[in-house]
């Protein structure tokens, strides 16, 4: 009995492993034209995007600049850094990178904070009423391993006349990562006109720092330098280090109170 009950844990347990193994994210891919038709490509990739004009952006600094109908758009991509601008008739740009990290100098798993931040301005027209649509929208969005998160939208409605607004947005990205083993991140601005008004992103979404554990480093399969921070020790930890260190401290000078007062008088 106690022999049955053991092979069937057995069997759940890799059961288990092989389900937790399936679950795994699957690393994303950046698409890139080939050609006649739109072919992804893995990581490390960037991808400019204007008024559906899609040119062969595999690797590197890219830009990609539009005109059509009046509708004019201009998109500068690097690894780190989405730029856009855009502006008149219905339109859309889309700057989007994605790297390949790996954390060396440690062992078993961690966590990194990658900093990010994005400035522009947006515009509406005098009038979208005739548009179903509003008139500029737009999301800054995140990848990790696959799974898209929104970190900022913005949204100018339908307003009766030209309204003007100013978008400044800051966060954090946090990563749980395994030393040695490669993970997937990158940023995608994403900028919808639907009634001629203004997308001015040239003041940049970027990735601003990453905050990593102290004594790690930090490497990229596209070769790009981030800028990295060592992670500060949580009070908590600095408290007991400190209570230890006194500890210490005061056990030392109890000993040697001890030693003194045991040497015999002459």
């Amino acid at each position: 009995m106690i022999r049955r009950l053991l092979a069937a844990s057995v069997f759940v347990l890799v059961y288990l492993c092989a389900q937790i193994v399936d679950a795994a994210p699957i690393a994303i891919t950046c698409p890139t034209s080939s050609g006649s038709g739109v072919t992804p490509i893995a990581p490390p990739c960037t991808f400019s995007s204007v008024l559906g004009l899609t040119p062969d952006l595999e690797s590197g600094a890219s830009s990609v600049t539009g005109t059509v109908a009046g509708a004019t758009g201009v998109v500068t991509t690097n690894f780190g850094l989405n730029k856009l601008f855009l502006s008149g008739g219905s339109s859309g740009a889309t700057s989007q990178w994605l790297d390949a990290f790996t954390m060396l100098g440690g062992s078993g798993q961690g966590t990194a904070t990658f900093m990010w931040a994005l400035s522009g301005m947006v515009t509406a027209p005098a009038s979208c009423s005739g548009f179903q649509d509003p008139g500029v929208q737009g999301t800054y969005s995140s990848q990790v391993n696959g799974t898209f998160t929104a970190l900022a939208s913005f949204n100018t409605g339908c307003p009766a006349g030209p309204t003007s607004f100013g978008v400044s947005n800051s966060g954090s990205i946090l990563v749980n990562f395994t030393y040695g083993v490669p993970f997937d991140l990158g940023l995608t601005l994403f900028v919808l006109n639907n009634a001629g008004g203004i997308a001015d992103f040239s003041h940049t979404g970027q990735l601003t720092s990453v905050v990593i554990p102290v004594g790690a480093s930090l490497v990229s399969a596209s070769g790009t330098t981030y800028s990295t921070v060592s992670a500060v020790p949580e009070p908590a930890s600095v408290t007991l280090t400190a209570l230890g260190i006194a500890g210490i401290v005061a056990r030392y000078r109890y000993r040697r109170r001890t030693a003194g007062s045991r040497i015999p008088s002459v």
